[in-house]
């Protein structure tokens, strides 16, 4: 018997090389969710797209406040320090629905967060107003982060995630919004050659409708311009080699969707 997990790839419309290998795995099958950064230069040219295969994968928002100035770090400490400013971070959220709505012609099936913001204490409760207020009908489903499979070779930033997501699945769960069961994904984002040796431990790790997050791109850039690029080969390299396909069997597990 296999299980199914969501094998989701972020960061769709953030920049032409990460857009053009999310599309080349959803055409392959080889992911079953993505998440478009909506406010990202390639959300327009790339997002009409995503809408001509929006049948065949989840389909959501990467909602973004770290771009530019504000880093997690600044949210977070904003976040447990009661500085969210919940009118703002709303707005913010809005502004990126209504793009992706005006891309897709509908609402996302589901919501997350770009470097897990959405799971923050203050921004949350932004987050749980804008589903009730925008979805009066079916909810999207929202990235929960916890528990956490293994962070990998990246022990301290799973540390600060499972701390920042602290009571949020709870929250989820009280206002009766649909969520993954467990979540993984997290390593350090370096080319450390180790990617296939995570996945492997993740899929044994996963159960039932565990949601795994995947970063790939199609081309090297300079590191100026994506800090992550040979990382992002190396995923999208592996996730459309036959040996992906292996290992998944090997695992017992098969990508699925949570929206259906």
């Amino acid at each position: 018997m296999t299980k199914k997990i969501i094998l989701c790839a972020d960061d769709f419309g953030e920049a032409p090389h990460i857009s053009q290998a999310i599309l080349m795995l959803a055409q392959e099958k080889r992911i079953s969710a993505t998440s478009c950064m909506t406010i990202g230069k390639d959300w327009y040219p790339h997002g009409l797209a995503l809408k001509d295969i929006k049948n065949q994968l989840d389909i959501g928002l990467h909602f973004t406040l770290t771009q530019g100035e504000a880093s997690p770090i600044k949210w977070l400490l904003r976040s447990f320090t009661g500085q969210i400013d919940t009118f703002f971070v709303e707005k913010q959220l809005n502004l990126q629905l209504d793009r992706f709505v005006e891309v897709m012609g509908c609402l996302p099936d589901f919501i997350d967060g770009h470097q897990h913001i959405h799971s923050f204490p203050g921004i949350r409760k932004a987050l749980l107003n804008v589903i009730h207020q925008r979805f009066p009908r079916k909810k999207p489903y929202v990235r929960s982060l916890s528990p956490l499979l293994s962070g990998m070779d990246a022990k301290l930033k799973a540390f600060i995630v499972t701390c920042a997501a602290f009571g949020f699945s709870r929250a989820l769960k009280k206002n009766h919004i649909k969520h993954n069961s467990s979540f993984g994904g997290l390593y350090s984002l370096t080319s450390n050659g180790q990617y296939r040796q995570y996945m492997i431990k993740w899929l044994k790790q996963a159960g039932p409708q565990t949601l795994l997050m995947c970063h790939p791109g199609k081309q090297l850039l300079k590191e100026s311009e994506d800090p992550i690029g040979a990382a992002r080969v190396l995923e999208y390299t592996y996730l459309l080699s036959p040996v992906f396909q292996k290992d998944l069997s090997e695992a017992g597990v098969r990508l699925g969707r949570l929206s259906v």
